[in-house]
């Protein structure tokens, strides 16, 4: 059943809104004109023009804030979405307007598609998740670069949710459980992008998304791989680091891997990477991730365990001004600094505060372009 607009705003919408002189008023206001992109008034009016009569003002804009400048059918676009926000509309005619929003307008309109998943959500939604998988295959294909070309947020995740939660729950129903063929189609999709662009963000999200969605963590060693084999090809991918990352953390929280043989494996990853380049600041994070991964997340890895800070002394001894390996140092002698402070230590803690004392010393020399924030380290020690 298509929402209806309340009775006042209704006969705006029926008594030929944007129809009329050019001197009836602003576009969006009864009784002006429609205007295409391109001027030409002759263009027939689209279906959801009569909303942008129902539009409550748009919201003031703040006077050290510059307006954007507007072609009047863009006005008359934006004006007809506050409309449907403004009664809640989530009809055919509110999803041609998205369509319009997001093809010709603007491809990162969050509003737009929130209010387009809305319209396709439930038992009566106006679209079905074929019709919508094309409509964003498509728009993604605009981007110029292939498959997945279209790097904006919003697109990738519309389509995320149309794989994991699908369409027709909101009419009180639970959603069905992901389909493992649309997963499967999903994953080659981000597959394609990051073949193209092995730094595609987006795509490696979309991967991680999927592989949650999948359940009891069946994926998450595939996509370690995956991960492990475009670190190979560039070290200094950071977003390839930051999936190898999720996807050891879900394995091991899932049961498949164990604590310790995961931490060592991801260390010893890590610090090949160091070694062949101690500059590489997603492989020095990427030891955190090991220690994170030794204890649980507890954080008392780093200051019992030698071999993390070891990896930063042995850096060090050939490059005694490599600021990751002094920052990961000092929060070795930091940690250490709580840990043995809980369990009274005396001497072992005054050593450890004066380690890290030392190596806030060492990177406001490396990198005094940051002193202020090295300094800040030493708070609370």
């Amino acid at each position: 059943m298509t929402p209806r607009l309340p009775p006042v705003l209704e006969a705006l919408a029926d008594g030929g809104a944007l129809s009329g002189s050019d001197d009836d008023g602003p576009p969006g206001s009864p009784g002006a004109d429609w205007v295409d992109e391109e001027g030409d008034r002759s263009t027939p009016s689209p279906p959801w023009a009569a909303l942008a009569a129902a539009a409550p003002p748009a919201p003031p804009i703040d006077g050290q804030v510059a307006s954007p400048a507007l072609s009047l059918a863009a006005a008359a676009a934006f004006a007809a979405l506050r409309a449907a926000l403004a009664t809640g509309e989530r009809s055919a005619r509110v999803h041609a307007l998205t369509t319009h929003i997001l093809t010709t307008l603007n491809a990162a309109d969050y509003t737009a598609w929130a209010v387009r998943w809305e319209c396709c959500a439930g038992t009566d939604g106006v679209s079905s998740p074929r019709a919508e998988a094309a409509f964003v295959d498509a728009l993604a294909a605009a981007g110029g670069a292939g498959a997945g070309g279209l790097k904006v947020y919003q697109v990738w995740r519309y389509r995320a949710r149309l794989a994991t939660e699908g369409l027709g729950a909101g009419g009180g129903g639970e959603p069905a459980p992901p389909d493992p063929a649309t997963l499967a189609r999903e994953r080659a999709f981000a597959g394609a992008a990051l073949a193209r662009d092995s730094k595609h963000y987006h795509a490696w999200a979309h991967r991680a998304a999927l592989a949650g969605a999948a359940g009891a963590g069946a994926w998450w060693p595939a996509e370690a791989d995956v991960a492990a084999a475009a670190l190979a090809e560039d070290p200094l991918n950071n977003s390839a680091w930051a999936h190898r990352a999720a996807a050891v953390g879900a394995a091991v929280r899932g049961g498949l891997l164990a604590p310790p043989s995961a931490a060592d494996a991801e260390f010893a990853l890590a610090a090949a990477a160091i070694r062949a380049d101690p500059a590489n600041e997603s492989a020095w994070a990427h030891v955190r991730c090991a220690a994170d991964i030794a204890d649980g997340g507890r954080g008392g890895s780093l200051a019992r365990d030698a071999h993390f800070a070891g990896l930063a002394v042995e850096v060090l001894a050939g490059h005694p001004g490599c600021v990751p390996a002094l920052v990961l140092l000092h929060e070795a002698h930091a940690a250490r600094v709580v840990v043995v402070s809980n369990g009274g230590g005396g001497e072992d803690v005054e050593a450890s505060r004066a380690a890290a004392a030392e190596c806030r010393r060492r990177l406001a020399a490396a990198d005094p372009g940051r002193a202020g924030l090295w300094a800040a380290l030493g708070k609370g020690l």
